[in-house]
């Protein structure tokens, strides 16, 4: 068991390079068919928890790297397209899982939800103790990736465009609400045509934070003093991804190594740690 209070002893200086992504296991379920979002567990080290894409019924799944049984835990709430999850504080402490229900193919949405979810030492509570409903200051849009600040509690969801995607954040107080635009990821900006984005996290510590494609994925350095300075320059590092069927999911776990999850029977799970 791995607490919180003991971070500061895992804790790494951010990667100045990674190595290369290697497969860890191959998860057999068959409820487990399209692996949307990943988060690892802020309560127990080597524990993770991933979902189905739109489609399936709202279920948590937990898994661990040593290859046990699969749990699942359905969940509450009537989802239309659950897209992503994160892990981080609950509002008012503890630990949280957030699973966003943040899917829109056809852009056609008038809020999307977010929903915070306990972790217990055994899973996770059914019922959520938070939803945000929030829509957008534009249009509607589609998104696959939601992060949650380790530090600050801040919520943040990018959006899924080829071209100048877009980081929005939510309000600190759960219920209705509407979404600020904290930056937008153009070209000029990134210094490259950043593909769609399927998922992302920040690091256990805050101090990194990471945005995923289908094929690569990007990281920057986050200064805890300028929380959202990060997102308005271009990322430090490129960090290569393993070939996936269709990679939508990406998270750090305990100890800052960075993992994905991928759709498909069986989910593979890839593994990637700093190559110092």
């Amino acid at each position: 068991m791995i607490w919180l209070g003991f971070l500061a002893l895992v804790q790494a200086e951010p990667c100045e390079d990674y190595g290369r992504p290697q497969l860890l296991l191959r998860l057999r379920t068959n409820e487990l068919l399209e692996s949307s979002g990943l988060a690892a567990s802020r309560v127990q080290d080597g524990r993770f928890f991933t979902h189905n894409d739109s489609g399936s019924a709202p279920v948590l799944f937990s898994f661990s790297t040593d290859g046990g049984a699969v749990k699942s835990w359905p969940l509450s709430i009537d989802a239309y397209d659950l897209e992503d999850m994160a892990s981080g504080p609950c509002p008012g402490g503890g630990n949280c899982f957030y699973v966003g229900d943040i899917g829109d193919n056809a852009r056609i949405r008038e809020s999307i939800q977010i929903y915070a979810f306990r972790e217990t030492e055994t899973g996770a509570e059914p019922d959520p103790m938070a939803v945000w409903d929030l829509r957008y200051p534009s249009p509607a849009q589609d998104a696959e990736s939601l992060l949650v600040n380790p530090v600050n509690g801040s919520i943040y969801v990018v959006t899924k465009r080829s071209q100048g995607a877009q980081v929005f954040r939510a309000p600190k107080s759960p219920g209705e609400g509407v979404f600020s635009l904290v930056a937008e990821l153009s070209p000029e900006k990134m210094g490259f045509k950043m593909p769609k984005l399927t998922g992302g996290d920040f690091s256990r510590e805050g101090n990194r934070v990471v945005l995923r494609g289908y094929l690569s994925a990007w990281e920057w350095v986050v200064d805890p003093q300028k929380s959202e300075a990060h997102w308005l320059g271009a990322p430090q590092r490129k960090v290569s991804l393993r070939l996936e069927r269709q990679g939508e999911a990406i998270t750090y776990d305990l100890t800052d190594r960075i993992f994905t999850s991928s759709e498909g029977l069986p989910m593979p799970l890839t593994r990637i740690g700093c190559s110092r």
